[in-house]
């Protein structure tokens, strides 16, 4: 499975930019991000030009779960990720196992950086998947994190998809979400399952 911000990062970090367009008071004259604190979306993830990856994204005040099927098919992928514990859980649906993966460095600095923004401006407005999107542009305060673009629902404020900048191509990220229903989502999908054991 792929580490830092071309992963687990860039989704964790998307999660939580919703979040904090959501709540943070420091940008009231920013348009206002009405984000779901709890939902449930598809989505599908490529970096670069490799073939994009398709799952099940669930989200819940910070914490997030993604169910990965992989295109040639086999059991899913299924990655926990608790911003507020900095934990990353990977499971193995087959042998009823986890690991538990080092707090990536990037993830937590890319945490950081969305709660505080230094910039974001609504840049204008797209039309994507026949859906009217507000493109914000976003300028982390971590400067070695590139600015990149978030396109939210004009209407239901749902997130639709993010696109990062980079020089080369081959680091380019692009995520989009559809399918997405705001709502409760059980605490226990954020932890291994019972019965799991953990591997190192």
């Amino acid at each position: 499975m792929k580490k830092g911000w071309s992963v687990l990062a860039a989704r964790f970090a998307v999660v939580t930019l919703v979040l904090s367009f959501a709540s943070s008071p420091a940008f009231a004259r920013a348009p206002r991000i009405a984000a779901p604190k709890a939902f449930k979306a598809d989505f599908s993830y490529q970096a670069g030009s490799n073939p994009p990856e398709q799952g099940v994204m669930y989200f819940s005040h910070g914490r997030i779960r993604e169910e990965i099927t992989p295109a040639g098919g086999g059991p899913k992928a299924v990655t926990i990720i608790d911003q507020v514990t900095k934990t990353i859980y990977v499971l193995d649906t087959e042998k009823k196992t986890f690991k538990v993966l080092p707090w990536d460095a990037r993830s937590a600095l890319i945490s950081e950086a969305l709660r505080r923004f230094e910039k974001r401006e609504l840049v204008g407005s797209k039309t994507i998947d026949g859906q009217e999107c507000d493109d914000f542009e976003i300028h982390p305060k971590n400067k070695s994190i590139a600015p990149f673009h978030f396109f939210v629902n004009q209407t239901t404020r749902s997130p639709v998809q993010l696109v990062t900048e980079d020089a080369d191509p081959a680091k380019q990220i692009q995520i989009k979400w559809t399918n997405v229903k705001a709502g409760y989502q059980a605490a226990i999908m954020f932890a291994p399952p019972l019965g799991y054991q953990e591997t190192k």
